[in-house]
């Protein structure tokens, strides 16, 4: 699954980069039943927490990056710290759905 590049057998990181792209665009598009239940704010959080988990995922397959303290990449830092704040912002904001058992 490895591709050549400059000498060595690495991920295709940018093809996961591409896929995770595109299902998160298919995750946040919205529908019209959908967006009615969102309140302002919300469909841009979804998006930027899926876009970080990305970020979160797929940076650990890159070759090279900027390290803190020789372990800890800070684009995982980055987008660890995004990802957390959104999902605090959308625990208010998202409309939730309650279900009963069944008497």
């Amino acid at each position: 699954w490895a591709i050549d590049l400059w000498g060595d057998r690495r991920h295709p990181v940018q093809l996961y980069e591409l896929l995770g792209a595109v299902l998160t665009l298919l995750i946040s598009w919205p529908s019209r039943q959908w967006f009615a239940l969102l309140k302002p704010g919300s469909l841009f959080a979804i998006f930027l927490s899926l876009s970080s988990l990305n970020l979160l995922i797929f940076e650990a397959f890159r070759a090279k990056s900027i390290l803190v303290l020789d372990h800890y990449r800070v684009i995982q830092i980055i987008s660890l710290t995004v990802l957390i704040s959104c999902l605090l912002f959308l625990r208010d904001k998202l409309p939730t759905f309650n279900v009963s058992a069944p008497k």
